[in-house]
């Protein structure tokens, strides 16, 4: 796993663009680059930009622009998990057009993963980060988990597996063909909304 550095944000304007100069460069090097001038940070396999190229960028771009530019050609496309964090998936589906109920699933997908890390005390005190690609049938349950990396611990890891596959969601999404990207990241305490016995 390649993390995007999260170097020290570049002061934004009033419009939120930040002046990035980012020559062609490989892959890796670009989003680096991106990461350590925006703040934004990405999670995604460091295979993933093998061999790959990033478009230049030159001028004032907001940093969602400034990152579909770079990955402009490379097959690849940014989900985001959060306002400043993505996952890189390959480009198999049209990006033209976002398809809203998509991205309104987003929250049906945040309750499930929020209620079955709160079934178990392991989880439910989310001191690590994961990546997380998952597929939910036509029956609105989550039937295949994979972990996009290890969190550094391997109970952990198959915790998060065991708690996420089988988890019934409370709709169905519009299209079960297509993977959905997570990303958690570390929170002090409990998960919000844990009831606490």
């Amino acid at each position: 796993m390649a993390p995007v550095s999260s170097g020290v944000e570049d002061e934004l304007s009033a419009t939120g663009s930040v002046h990035l100069v980012i020559p062609a460069l490989p892959l890796q090097q670009a989003l680096d680059m991106f990461g350590a001038r925006t703040g934004w940070s990405g999670l995604y396999l460091s295979s993933t930009t093998n061999n790959l190229w990033s478009t230049p960028l030159s001028g004032w771009y907001t940093p969602s622009q400034a990152l579909r530019i770079l990955l402009l050609g490379t097959g690849l496309r940014a989900h985001f998990t959060a306002a400043n964090a993505f996952v890189l998936e390959q480009s198999d589906f049209d990006g033209a057009a976002t398809d809203t109920r998509v991205l309104g699933y987003d929250a049906v997908l945040q309750r499930g993963i929020r209620d079955a890390f709160c079934g178990d005390p392991f989880l439910a005190v989310r001191d690590f980060r994961a990546a997380i690609r998952l597929y939910v049938n036509t029956q609105g349950r989550i039937h295949r988990v994979d972990l996009l990396d290890t969190t550094g611990d391997a109970r952990r890891d198959q915790a998060i597996v065991a708690a996420l596959r089988g988890t019934h969601l409370a709709e169905v999404p519009a299209d079960t063909q297509r993977p959905f990207f997570i990303l958690l990241l570390p929170q002090s305490g409990s998960l919000d909304g844990c009831q606490s016995e």
